[in-house]
């Protein structure tokens, strides 16, 4: 349960790092701090779900059958439970994600469109400035250099980001598998499976 509110918790941060894509509040810093706490999230995902998986599967069948019934159903309503608030999290997660690959591919755009812009008019700048051999003209050509790697740091972050939605779809789908075998929440999780991934492939 600690894990499922950190979770959680962590996606509230990777949205408000959404928040400041494309703002003078975007910088190298903002977009590494949000990829560490993706990654973090990932990983949480990844661990509960194999955790979730074993838990379900087996260990602890023994101590099920001498257990009271009572106890039994308390068991198992904590159990469906936690697997509600997991699946949650997981489309959250989910949802999140492709948000931030759609987010970043727009900022990309933007970028490139101003940065054709930009090179249209800094060339006829240029061109004098070169010529006059100032450090202007070097400092000019150094400003288009860092724009384009910026613009091509976006990219692979977006490639990144597209390669960690996938892999959350399969947990989700793992999840969902696990999730028919105990008899619970089968369409829910089957058609948010559905609905990521045709967003993810038209963000």
């Amino acid at each position: 349960a600690s894990t499922v509110f950190q979770i959680a918790q962590n996606i509230a941060s990777i949205e408000a790092c959404l928040g400041r894509f494309g703002t003078p509040q975007d910088t190298p810093q903002l977009r590494a701090q949000m990829a560490a706490v993706t990654d973090a999230t990932r990983s949480m995902v990844k661990t509960t779900s194999e955790d979730m998986k074993r838990w379900l599967g087996g260990g602890g069948g023994e101590t099920s059958r001498s257990s009271s019934s009572s106890s039994s159903g308390a068991a198992s309503a904590a159990q469906q439970k936690l697997q509600r608030e997991f699946a949650d999290v997981v489309r959250r997660y989910a949802e999140t994600s492709r948000k931030v690959a759609a987010r970043s591919r727009q900022v990309v755009q933007q970028a490139q469109q101003h940065h054709s812009a930009a090179a249209a008019e800094d060339d006829e700048q240029a061109a004098l400035l070169v010529r006059q051999r100032t450090e202007e003209a070097l400092l000019l050509e150094r400003q288009i250099a860092e724009n384009e790697t910026a613009i091509q740091q976006r990219e692979e972050e977006i490639r990144d980001i597209h390669r960690a939605v996938l892999e959350v779809n399969e947990i989700f789908r793992d999840l969902g598998t696990l999730v028919v075998e105990q008899g619970a929440m089968v369409d829910s999780i089957e058609a948010n499976i559905t609905v990521t991934e045709a967003n993810v492939e038209n963000a």
